[in-house]
């Protein structure tokens, strides 16, 4: 028996479409073919002249019932929608597998209720709605349940999904009816089917935590103690680095392993020092000096500087420099600043990149350890750095620069560079040319110049002569002076539609934010009139006004300008929604009045 929660429900119109869902059969099938058995406790008993939507209705109108319970207040999920699978050998009749499946309901109802000291009961107390099916592809039979979180006493069921305790009711109730066991635990370290380990070893991609994790697994049953243990995972290359406390006490290890560290922990729950502390034979009479000892030679090794030539280097700095922190690329957010310049991840206590004075080196080139390193260079006062190492990391280099004001030297940005820096950042870029550095050399003092020389320095400062064919005429250079002012005359005059009038104060705000934060943002035309449109509404002015507006002045076709009205419209009623159901939460109470006596 296997008991899964679907999907949990916050309103009434979600529960009657999973009601509907579950009673309304397939293409190609009858009602009585697709539902086996239903029970439930709805007002409208279920029959087959009962339509699905008429039952849904009746039942999800009685779950928000018994939700909104006076007295009570309101919480936010409404229903569960919970499937209960048997195998193919228990052999159970759909009468058989609805009554099973209320039996283990009522079981985990009771777990939630002794959670909150209330006693148990015999009978289901909440509305409930129980359909048996039968897959057609498997032949599986299954139940279907809606079941709402409150019962008619006012009790809420808050629990959480909790999948130890569904296996462990499925499992009583097979040892109770001799079912077929389906929940018994793997003695071996399972992987879920989504963990990210489990799919790179599945697909032969190299993992370097599962990796380490084996390695620990095989080296602790093969060592005799914790010397041993340490030594057979060096010559691995991989460095048990002991954690000693400062009162002198043995906490466990964390493990190093191609520039990444990973604690005892991370790597399995097993991996605990009280376990493997056993395993090890530890004595920590005899072998906490050695461990101190081989703590500070194995913290040198695994320091030491995986040299990648990823780096860079300044060769441009102010003054003074700038001290302002920005929280967007988190150098103090997510870096640890340690001893010697060494910058760690705060979570993850692994080596992202050192600070040499005026060049800074990467252990890894994330995009989060470029960004904190290039945060750092304007930190310090760098103005022009440049990139040495690969393709990759020079590539992360220019495109995170050219965001924080930097100038960056030694790349030439590709075309998937420059898209990247216009979708990541919204940036235009604009290639700049540098002066050549090179020396010139003066002329010797014996060198006679030749005629051609002598020719260019005689008309140097004569005035350039133009030909005629590129000289206009006195009438055309009128003619083209009396266009000029008309166009000039003609954008003056003419009439500043509603849509202008909030495309410059979009102008203001971005300029005041270009000030604020030296990134000068584009917005597309999209996200100007989405702006704009979101302005229009907040100032009161009908969606009918907005959208000529958009069609007339903004140079949108309808259909665009359709859709940006409907998008605004639908994200301010999602925000008005969000906001009463906050208030509706943390409304204060009513006080009582006071009695004077």
């Amino acid at each position: 028996m296997i008991i899964k929660i679907s999907h949990t429900g916050e309103t009434k119109p979600q529960a009657r479409k999973a009601i509907e869902y579950i009673l309304r059969p397939k293409n190609g099938q009858g009602r009585a073919d697709r539902i086996l058995a239903v029970q439930s406790n709805s007002n409208l008993p279920y029959i087959v002249a009962v339509e699905p939507e008429t039952f849904a209705h009746f039942l999800s109108n009685q779950i928000e019932e018994t939700f909104l319970h006076e007295n009570k207040k309101p919480q936010k999920f409404l229903y569960d929608h919970i499937i209960f699978s048997y195998a193919k050998d228990d052999k159970l009749t759909p009468d058989q597998a609805v009554e099973r499946a209320k039996e283990a309901l009522l079981d985990y109802w009771n777990q939630s209720r002794k959670k909150k000291r209330k006693k148990p009961l015999t009978e289901l107390p909440m509305d409930y709605m129980l359909a048996a099916q039968n897959d057609t592809k498997n032949g599986i039979l299954h139940v279907h349940g809606i079941v709402g979180r409150r019962d008619s006493t006012g009790f809420y069921n808050n629990h959480s999904q909790n999948y130890k305790t569904l296996r462990s009711i499925a499992m009583g109730i097979e040892d109770r009816y001799g079912y077929k066991a389906t929940q018994k635990v793997a003695k071996s370290k399972a992987f879920p089917a989504n963990h990210k380990e489990w799919q790179d070893v599945s697909k032969g991609n190299k993992n370097t935590k599962f990796h380490v994790r084996k390695c620990v697994e095989r080296t602790i049953k093969k060592s005799a103690n914790v010397k041993e243990f340490m030594e057979l995972m060096k010559m691995q290359r991989i460095y048990a680095v002991p954690n000693i406390s400062s009162t002198g006490r043995m906490s466990g290890f964390k493990f190093r392993h191609e520039g990444e560290y990973f604690t005892a922990s991370q790597l399995h729950r097993s991996f605990g020092w009280a376990n493997i502390s056993k395993q090890l034979d530890f004595d920590p009479s005899r072998d906490i000096e050695i461990l101190k000892r081989m703590a500070e030679k194995m913290a040198e090794v695994a320091e030491k500087v995986n040299d990648n030539g990823n780096a860079l280097s300044c060769i441009e700095s102010k003054s003074k420099g700038k001290k302002k922190f920005d929280n967007r690329y988190a150098l103090h957010r997510i870096m640890r600043a340690d001893e010697g310049g060494v910058y760690r991840y705060s979570r993850f206590d692994r080596v992202a990149f050192r600070d040499h004075g005026s060049r800074i080196s990467f252990e890894t080139t994330t995009d989060t350890a470029v960004k904190a390193a290039l945060q750092l260079c304007v930190e310090k006062g760098w103005t022009t750095v440049v990139p040495s190492g690969s393709a990759e990391f020079k590539a992360k280099s220019w495109l995170h620069a050219q965001a924080m004001g930097l100038t960056l030297k030694g790349y030439e940005p590709t075309a998937k560079d420059i898209q990247s820096l216009r979708e990541q950042y919204g940036i235009e870029y604009q290639a700049i040319t540098y002066p050549s550095t090179g020396k010139v050399e003066k002329p010797s003092k014996s060198h006679q110049p030749t005629i051609g020389e002598r020719a260019k320095a005689k008309h140097k400062d004569a005035a350039p002569v133009e030909s005629p064919s590129k000289r206009l005429s006195d009438k055309q250079q009128r003619l083209v002076e009396s266009m000029r002012r008309m166009a000039a005359k003609a954008e003056k005059n003419r009439p500043r539609g509603l849509f202008d009038e909030y495309f410059d104060r979009l102008q203001v705000v971005l300029d005041k934010k270009h000030k604020q934060t030296g990134v000068e943002v584009k917005p597309t035309p999209v996200q100007s009139g989405r702006y704009i449109t979101k302005a229009m509404i907040a100032d009161g002015h009908s969606p009918d006004l907005i959208y000529s507006e958009l069609c007339k002045n903004g140079g949108f076709d309808a259909e665009t300008a359709e859709k940006l009205v409907r998008a605004t419209l639908d994200d301010n009623e999602k925000v008005k929604r969000q906001y009463e159901a906050h208030r509706r939460k943390y409304r204060p109470k009513p006080r009582k009045p006071t009695r004077f006596t």
